[in-house]
């Protein structure tokens, strides 16, 4: 077991990395900035023990404790598999259910090709939001990667994104109070109301 690490402030250094994002422009992983402030955008990551140095400077764990992974809702995140930082058995109960549930709801390891997956069996075809992708080849393997997403991985991601988006809108179009739901139907009747008058207009002058 590694040691554990008792001090958030020093811990911190460890936890916090440059987020990274892909470029299909530049065809490469690029920092990521903020697009409305510019600032560059940091992710925080789970935390991990220290197997050398001291709490200064701390050598982290090779081990990670985590899944890295696209999940169902397009979300990337990091799913930690242990209980605590230091405990580096990744075969414990914890990381049986994580891994079941990733299993389970169509996670994909960020950079896998999801044909690759589906064709190995580690995920049904089902799973795939991206339709169009269904039915192609699978990438060659070693062509992809976490720092080079192939294009079915690419294509998934988006659409998954996507479909969190459309219920997202959905659920809080459900949540709207009455008075929301009149202004919007009064921004409605608006428009249509001006796209009548100025079509009427130009049929005028015409």
């Amino acid at each position: 077991m590694a040691e554990p690490i008792l001090w958030a402030h020093k811990a911190e250094k460890l936890r916090k990395i440059p987020a990274r994002r892909w470029n299909p422009e530049a065809g490469a992983m690029e920092e990521a900035f903020d697009d409305d402030t510019g600032q560059p955008v940091y992710e925080k990551i789970p935390q991990r023990g220290h197997v050398a140095g001291d709490y200064d400077n701390p050598v982290p764990s090779p081990h990670a404790r985590w899944l890295h992974v696209l999940r169902h809702d397009g979300h990337v995140v990091r799913v930690p598999l242990t209980c605590a930082a230091a405990d580096l058995d990744g075969a414990q109960l914890t990381s049986q259910e994580r891994r079941a549930k990733a299993r389970h709801f169509g996670w994909i390891p960020v950079g896998s090709c999801p044909l690759a997956m589906v064709e190995t069996g580690e995920l049904k075809a089902g799973q795939l939001i991206a339709k169009a992708i269904r039915g192609q080849e699978m990438c060659k393997h070693g062509s992809y990667g976490p720092n080079k997403p192939c294009p079915h991985y690419i294509a998934e991601e988006a659409a998954r994104k996507e479909l969190q988006k459309k219920a997202t809108a959905k659920r809080e179009k459900a949540h709207q109070s009455e008075a929301d739901k009149l202004v919007a139907a009064q921004a409605d009747q608006t428009k249509e109301i001006v796209g009548a008058i100025t079509d009427a207009l130009g049929k005028k002058k015409g």
